[in-house]
């Protein structure tokens, strides 16, 4: 059974810009570092917009934001707590990784997610 998930790239940390993407047909057999290149290449493939708006950042993390049926946290952007166990190794199993089909999925760069959490402040214009 292969599953649907939404991949949040994140943008900006500060600026709570995500573009959420849905990933279908995802094997959970498949490993979580596949599930990054195929997001990515589908992002790529859909243009316009969205792929502008991901083009220039370095995608290498991915955390889970929200298992079906449960509750998303107070930041807009990503949640902040919980690092040691929602940080997804790529080389695991998607299973593995108790990701099942409608789950949110954080797609960002690591180095500025460091830089944010060290002063999480929302900046609006």
């Amino acid at each position: 059974m292969s599953l649907v998930l939404t991949i949040r790239f994140i943008r900006s940390f500060e600026h709570a810009v995500v573009i959420n993407h849905v990933v279908k047909d995802v094997d959970p057999e498949s490993t979580i570092e596949s599930l990054m290149e195929k997001a990515l290449r589908e992002i790529a493939e859909v243009g316009g917009t969205k792929y502008k708006l991901t083009k220039s950042i370095l995608f290498d993390t991915m955390k889970l934001y929200v298992i079906t049926h449960g509750s998303k946290g107070c930041n807009r952007a990503i949640n902040l707590e919980d690092d040691d166990k929602l940080i997804l190794d790529p080389k695991k199993r998607i299973i593995d990784c108790k990701i099942s089909s409608e789950s949110e999925i954080s797609f960002f760069n690591m180095e500025s997610y460091i830089k944010y959490k060290k002063n999480p402040v929302l900046l609006w214009k």
